[in-house]
């Protein structure tokens, strides 16, 4: 697959081509960038580290530049085959739903294998062309990598909490790459403007989707042990609509 069916192929892609298909000069240059450093992106050439600096952060095997340049790098960035896109941040609501559903699952899982990791912790996507790593709200975790590893291959459950800017994304591309992973269970997407979440749970027969509305609700989740209330996840949170999402977003 080339660099631009790639790109054409991810939804978060989509404004750097014109109607007709064209990439944009940003698009043209994030390749060239590509070519020129075996698959390091122009984010980190702006970054201001020095290319001795690049070459010490490189972690060969991990699936690219990333993980390691990751650590020292004060902007979290997701990255798509080669490509890395830089994360915008959250809003106080969306951190705050996410960090009540570390506490509950957290509190749940107590003296069970299974552990909550917070938005810091990278998962690992493999496909057949290329590597994929995201950093999901919220996962849990039952059979971790190593300690000295700075991602997670098998995550159980995925939880994203939607934003207007990230919706598309959450909803399509990564939802359709975390269901790629052999150990997922369930995703689960959470509404950020109203109680209710979206959940995909893996069957015999495939991935099903249902939906859990109200304070009082309570998601079931037989695959780790526990359950998670809604009341909890959505505990102080006040449903302000965001603003609309402007042309830069």
């Amino acid at each position: 697959m080339s660099f631009f069916d790639f790109a054409r192929s991810e939804g978060r892609f989509s404004k750097h081509f014109d109607k007709d298909g064209n990439p944009s000069e940003t698009l043209k240059a994030a390749k060239q960038d590509r070519l020129e450093t075996g698959g390091c992106c122009r984010s980190w050439r702006e970054s201001g580290r020095t290319e001795h600096e690049r070459r010490q952060e490189t972690a060969p095997g991990v699936g690219g530049r990333l993980p390691r340049a990751e650590l020292v790098s004060p902007i979290k960035h997701e990255y798509l085959g080669g490509v890395v896109y830089a994360m915008a941040g959250a809003r106080n609501a969306h951190n705050l739903i996410a960090t009540n559903t570390v506490v509950s699952l957290g509190a749940r899982l107590r003296g069970n294998r299974c552990r909550p990791y917070n938005s810091d912790t990278k998962i690992r996507v493999r496909f057949p062309t290329h590597v994929r790593f995201y950093y999901p709200d919220v996962s849990v975790i039952c059979n971790s990598n190593p300690p000295t590893d700075t991602f997670q291959d098998n995550p159980v459950a995925l939880v994203e909490v939607f934003s207007r800017a990230t919706r598309r994304t959450d909803e399509g591309e990564k939802r359709d790459a975390y269901l790629t992973i052999p150990s997922l269970a369930v995703y689960l997407m959470v509404e950020q403007e109203f109680p209710a979440v979206v959940v995909f749970r893996r069957t015999d027969t495939g991935f099903v989707r249902e939906v859990y509305e109200g304070l009082d609700a309570v998601i079931p989740l037989p695959e780790i042990k526990a359950d998670l209330p809604l009341a909890e996840i959505y505990e102080t949170v006040e449903f302000v609509p965001e603003a609309p999402e402007s042309d830069e977003a």
